[in-house]
């Protein structure tokens, strides 16, 4: 029996050092996850199971975080390559391409904005807990929903989600999510619960994201 207990324990401290090997910075430490650590570029990750419940679910959402910053950095790599490819086929009628490319983009981000926000939860009807907000609920800013500040830079908004549901702040994709205010150039989001509990506000351009829970940050990133 004392042998059995010996190699499950073995098997765990081993499954947990075989993921955090995959990230910069260890992504389980005391038995919590850091959904902060950043994962290798050439990470890989199998499912592993040592028979411990709650050790193979941290496991889990570790190697669903890794997971998610791998998606987001190729998408992004690939979002790169494919822009790149265009500019060098269009060298030669730079000017009109150039015109071209503004107005395409123009409406990209308006539609990647409207896309955005159509991910959750309609706010109809709901009562969202404006006034807890950390960042000012601004309607002129608001009103300004073609400004290139609310768009989201490659991958943030999936990895502050899937941060979310890891920590089981929401579920699926049962949440709302509202532009709040442009603060120094940078969007400013709030998330929502679905019956309007507000959860924390989030900056579109760098990722960062804070609420009102005791021992979370007192600062904002502005």
């Amino acid at each position: 029996m004392q042998n059995q207990k010996y190699d499950s324990l073995e098997t765990q401290i081993k499954a947990v050092q075989d993921v955090n090997a995959q990230f910069e910075t260890p992504a389980i430490t005391d038995g919590v996850l850091d959904t902060n650590a950043k994962v290798k570029a050439d990470a890989k990750f199998t499912e592993v199971k040592t028979g411990n419940t709650e050790i193979d679910k941290l496991l889990d959402k570790a190697i669903s975080l890794g997971k998610s910053q791998l998606s987001s950095s190729t998408s992004s790599s690939s979002s790169q390559s494919s822009s790149s490819r265009q500019t060098e086929s269009n060298s030669a009628t730079e000017s009109n391409a150039s015109s071209s490319a503004n107005a395409s983009t123009s409406a990209g981000e308006t539609a990647s904005a409207n896309n955005i926000l159509n991910s959750g939860l309609a706010s109809n009807g709901v009562n969202l807990q404006r006034s807890v907000s950390r960042v000012p609920y601004n309607q002129s800013a608001v009103s300004d929903s073609s400004n290139p500040a609310w768009t989201f830079a490659d991958g943030v908004l999936e990895r502050i989600l899937e941060t979310s549901r890891a920590r089981g702040y929401i579920t699926g994709n049962q949440y709302i999510l509202e532009p709040v205010n442009i603060v120094n150039g940078n969007g400013y989001y709030n998330l929502y619960k679905p019956d309007g509990t507000y959860l924390f506000t989030l900056n579109c351009k760098t990722g960062y994201f804070v609420g009102n829970g005791s021992g979370h940050a007192d600062d904002l990133d502005y």
